[in-house]
């Protein structure tokens, strides 16, 4: 047996079969082996995981993923260390706000992603309980080129959620918002800043010199 050269989960395996005449036929199978995680790996998603905790309420299941963290980082080989990593994601898919999402991962710092998704999920919450909920779905509508209505009231807290995620994103990228919450769980972010037309600044202009 050697390993496969373009794809290291596998396994090449050599076998011959004595068809008729005598003639050799050499074939090759593959054998998927089992899945591995490197330490390294596991370290920086074990660290994602545990930043996402301290910000965000998994209920029942904080103990029992802590527990299986814990774990991992006791594992005495890569196969371990996969089968906890395989545990931990089994959790978070129960939980209805996962750490574990489809799709590329973020480019966020783990830190700032869980406050994110902790801002998200409370956000999304705050608007899926809004009292006269039937009012809001007639008079708070999707974007312009969406149309419609929103099919819910949790549609519509999802929504909104969305947009927070935007606001945040966007203060980080502006140096409005250092990732981070008050102790009072609040961005302390600045406000943009609006601007101002040199017709705008003209008017301004000629008005206080009016007075």
């Amino acid at each position: 047996m050697v390993v496969s050269l373009l794809n290291p989960r596998y396994t090449v395996g050599c076998y011959i079969i004595v068809s008729k005449g005598l003639r050799l036929v050499l074939g090759v199978i593959l054998i998927q082996e089992m899945k591995r995680m490197e330490n390294d790996k596991w370290i920086m998603k074990s660290n994602e995981i545990r930043a996402w905790l301290q910000h965000n309420d998994a209920g029942a299941m904080t103990n029992v993923i802590t527990v299986n963290l814990d774990a991992g980082d006791e594992a005495a080989s890569d196969e371990d260390r996969n089968r906890f990593w395989e545990a931990v994601r089994a959790l978070c898919k129960t939980l209805p706000n996962s750490p574990i999402k489809k799709g590329r991962g973020s480019t966020l710092e783990p830190a700032i992603q869980a406050v994110v998704d902790s801002v998200q999920n409370r956000i999304q919450d705050a608007f899926a309980t809004i009292t006269d909920s039937a009012l809001v779905l007639e008079v708070m509508l999707p974007h312009g080129k969406t149309g419609g209505v929103y099919a819910d009231i949790d549609a519509y807290a999802k929504d909104m959620a969305t947009k927070a995620v935007r606001v945040l994103k966007a203060g980080l990228k502006d140096n409005r918002w250092d990732g981070t919450l008050t102790d009072d769980g609040l961005t302390n972010m600045t406000p943009l800043v609006k601007e101002t037309s040199d017709n705008e600044q003209s008017d301004e202009d000629s008005t206080e010199e009016s007075h």
